[in-house]
């Protein structure tokens, strides 16, 4: 087949051992081989796609066949059998794709047909390509024959998964591991493509090619021919490399993990979106947004020489990782690794969704930047006030218990109300100080003619945190039911789980909050409820505010202050409940919260 009507692939394959790139190891140990005269009868070539295998195994074919070298070296490409096996007409070169050939019978096919001795060639070569396909049972019936073939027959195993490969035929076998290739490497092959075959190219857009190639030689001279082939003489520009291959801008991923360290969420959002509208392929750009990541934690580690990259963009990564902690940049990388985000990139009626809620994730954790003092930002007033803040006794509770006596069933009216007291009444409501009250003395209460049961209150929580007068922390509890209001508007689930907690203290612009049950605390804490209370946090307190949420078992929920819709917080002063007292003739003991 002429050049003409051949791909770059197959054009700019490898035809000598010294032309075999980042592979050094593997041709000299067979050349050394070759001038040796040990040569083995089965091999086995395992690494990445596109690292050189199947090109190695016909160099290592036309190496024992050269009519030039006597088998003792270099092929010459020259002699009438170099010539066959490089125009693929060599009767003695048999390549088998095992992944359609994988069964025992073409197994036994070839076992009939190895003792046939060579027609033209010195030796019989056999090329299984994708041996790692082969069933059980074919491994079997090739064991006999791979251990003690004939002495005019070399076999080589190519496969891109050598853990699939049965011990028992490695044993057999000798194994070299293939290297991906580096960067370097493919722009260096794809320049020297690019002159030869004068195809115009920017700099930039090789780059690109070289990284979107992960390794692989072939993937990256077939997307150049793809690319040259689009472009034709206008040349091979990083726009054109760009809108084919649906990338994004180079500078995407910087600009994202800028706006994450910033915790600027719109201006993340809008980019995102940008890349969307062009276009570009969001599974390619979250793979790219991980690399980049992982380059920002080596150049903060102080690896940069392990960097497949130029110097400049590592002198850009510098600066940007001085804003980030090693911590901040291994939770990023696995918060995008995660399988949910790749699989929701792939599986979601809105593709970029799940690369949203992960950013705005990383953003609502607390990434803390590497700055200086002076360069923090402000905090929300005063001190800090913690659970060692000044502890007041709590309210004390009303009324007392009444003695209970033998009485008639309530009538429906009554036991009506009773009902609507218990759903009406708040559950903001503290609980009644460690110390239990005295018991006062009994006295009967009557409703009509009967007496009503005594209400026994349950054993005390521990006091609520208070904090001084004017402190940050005083702040916070006295808007509390301000911003419980505020969630409810957009949540009204979320608004209960915070029913169930307490802000116990402020640290700069972070507010701890503490939680009596870990269910409560863990669905406050999740992605998307965190950034829905911290947002009402800040619109209450206008400022920027972050919680940090706390599991204390002995938390007791907050209260003080009144609604936004001026409702009162004590539960003795409201309508239904005077109404039931009044009905009654009874009076509160004492207002616990639900169990759950």
């Amino acid at each position: 087949m002429s050049d003409e009507v051949r791909s770059l692939y197959r054009r700019y394959r490898s035809q000598t051992f010294g032309e075999l790139i980042g592979q050094e190891h593997v041709s000299r140990t067979l050349l050394n081989a070759l001038a040796s005269g040990r040569i083995g009868h089965a091999y086995l070539f395992a690494g990445p796609r596109g690292s050189g295998k199947t090109s190695t195994a016909r160099i290592l074919a036309k190496a024992v066949n050269c009519l030039t070298n006597g088998g003792r070296g270099e092929p010459c490409n020259e002699c009438e059998m170099c010539r066959a096996i490089n125009e693929g007409r060599a009767l003695d070169l048999i390549e088998i794709d095992a992944a359609s050939n994988r069964g025992i019978d073409e197994i036994r096919d070839l076992r009939d047909k190895v003792h046939f001795a060579p027609t033209q060639a010195r030796y019989k070569v056999y090329i299984l390509d994708e041996a790692h396909m082969l069933t059980n049972e074919a491994f079997n019936a090739l064991l006999k024959t791979l251990e003690e073939p004939p002495a005019h027959v070399i076999f080589a195993l190519v496969t891109t998964e050598a853990h699939k490969i049965p011990p028992t035929i490695l044993s057999r076998c000798q194994r070299f591991d293939f290297h991906r290739a580096s960067m370097n490497d493919i722009l260096a092959k794809l320049n020297r493509i690019c002159r030869e075959e004068q195809i115009k190219a920017e700099p930039a857009a090789l780059t690109v090619i070289a990284r979107t190639a992960t390794g692989s030689y072939r993937d990256a001279e077939s997307l150049l021919d793809q690319l040259a082939s689009f472009t034709g003489d206008a040349g091979v520009t990083l726009a054109y490399v760009q809108q084919v291959l649906g990338l994004a801008p180079l500078d995407a991923t910087g600009k994202l993990v800028s706006a994450i360290a910033r915790r600027d969420v719109a201006g993340g959002l809008q980019l995102l979106t940008q890349i969307v509208q062009g276009g570009a392929d969001l599974r390619q750009f979250g793979r790219d947004l991980v690399d980049y990541l992982r380059d920002l934690m080596l150049v903060k580690t102080g690896n940069e020489n392990l960097l497949d990259t130029t110097p400049d963009a590592i002198e850009g990564m510098r600066d940007q990782a001085r804003a980030l902690t090693i911590a901040d940049l291994v939770r990023l990388i696995k918060l995008f690794s995660d399988p949910d985000v790749a699989s929701g990139l792939r599986a979601s009626a809105q593709p970029q969704l799940p690369l949203e809620l992960a950013f705005i994730e990383a953003c609502a954790d607390a990434v803390q930047p590497a700055m200086s003092d002076a360069h923090q930002r402000a905090p929300i007033s005063g001190t800090v006030v913690g659970l060692a803040a000044e502890q007041p006794p709590a309210a004390q509770t009303m009324a007392s218990a009444q003695t209970a006596t033998p009485s008639m069933p309530p009538t429906p009216r009554a036991a009506a109300a009773t009902r609507s007291a218990e759903r009406t009444t708040p559950a903001s409501v503290s609980r009644p100080a460690s110390t239990p009250p005295a018991r006062p003395a009994t006295s009967p209460s009557y409703v009509g003619s009967q007496p009503r049961a005594a209400v026994t209150p349950r054993p005390p929580t521990q006091p609520i945190v208070t904090a001084p007068p004017g402190s940050p922390l005083a702040n916070v509890q006295e808007k509390w039911l301000t911003i419980l209001e505020t969630v409810k508007a957009s949540s009204r689930s979320v608004e209960a789980f915070l029913k169930d907690c307490r802000p116990i203290e402020v640290n700069d612009e972070t507010i701890v909050l503490a939680f009596k049950h870990s269910f409560h605390k863990d669905s406050v804490d999740n992605m998307k409820h965190r950034a829905l209370v911290e947002e009402s946090f800040s619109r209450v307190l206008a400022q920027p505010v972050r919680i940090r949420c706390v599991l204390a078992p002995d938390a007791a929920p907050t209260t003080g202050g009144t609604t936004a819709g001026g409702r009162t917080a004590n539960p003795a002063d409201d309508a239904v409940v005077k109404e039931a007292e009044k009905l009654f003739g009874a009076k509160v003991v004492n207002v616990e919260k639900p169990d759950d």
